[in-house]
């Protein structure tokens, strides 16, 4: 929920006219974020210095089902993002971005804002994306050929 603090108390943490949210502790206490996430509170308060302006935030579609996608590894993708997990990551939801396969979790992927993948957003479950469109396959792993050098060229060294 969020509320709007009404009086300071003799704390400097606190502003007044200052929206934040609250999560209930106990009968009489609020803890305090100005963030929507209870673990990032910066301490708890009495309930009479807030007013609430806003009972519950609303609410979240369920996590969607953990279906399984294959990509293409070294492939760029674009996708749309439509649930995270954490709360912290929640403005991220609702839009598209540029998505590559992790190279070592099978489940995972990358997330970056251009096509070009060099700004990096972070790494997310496959299954919190649909609409999953070919941007450009790369490969990665392309076999190096080294330049042959003809047998006079070579001599052992010695080191002693």
């Amino acid at each position: 929920m969020k509320g709007l603090c009404i009086d300071p108390g003799g704390t400097t943490t606190l502003t007044k006219d200052k929206e934040y949210f609250l999560f209930p502790n106990g009968p009489t206490h609020y803890y305090v974020c100005r963030f929507d996430n209870p673990k990032a509170h910066f301490g708890c308060y009495q309930k009479d210095l807030f007013q609430v302006i806003a009972e519950e935030s609303p609410q979240r579609p369920p996590e969607p089902p953990r279906i399984k996608i294959d990509l293409t590894m070294g492939a760029v993708y674009r996708a749309f993002l439509v649930w995270v997990r954490m709360p912290g990551h929640r403005d991220l939801e609702g839009k598209h971005y540029y998505v590559k396969q992790h190279k070592t979790q099978s489940t995972q992927v990358h997330i970056y804002d251009d096509p070009e993948c060099t700004i990096g957003r972070g790494t997310f479950q496959k299954y919190y994306f649909i609409d999953y469109e070919l941007i450009e396959s790369k490969n990665e792993e392309a076999e190096f050929e080294p330049d042959a050098l003809p047998e006079e060229d070579w001599e052992q060294m010695s080191l002693f």
